[in-house]
């Protein structure tokens, strides 16, 4: 029984950190891209750096807010993206 409550435990604090982490990082980065998309090329050309640094920086947030919650044997750091930030 209590197996099952660490584990049950461990399924809440993942799926609450997913969650946190797809509304502050997920979506937003979606948005992001999706906007990048709609732009003239010249726009897009000064506009991707920006994303980059964005990308950059919700990456190392992530990678922290894992460490916080005690995910430290999961490497966020080598998890390839869909679609490479650079």
């Amino acid at each position: 029984m209590l197996q099952l409550e660490g584990r049950l435990g461990f399924v809440y604090e993942m799926a609450s950190m997913y969650q946190y982490v797809s509304k502050k990082f997920i979506i937003p980065g979606i948005n992001k891209m999706e906007e990048l998309a709609d732009l003239p090329d010249r726009e897009y050309r000064i506009m991707k750096d920006e994303f980059f640094r964005w990308c950059d920086e919700a990456k190392t947030e992530i990678d922290a807010i894992a460490s916080d919650v005690g995910y430290r044997n999961f490497n966020f750091t080598d998890m390839q993206l869909p679609i490479p930030c650079h």
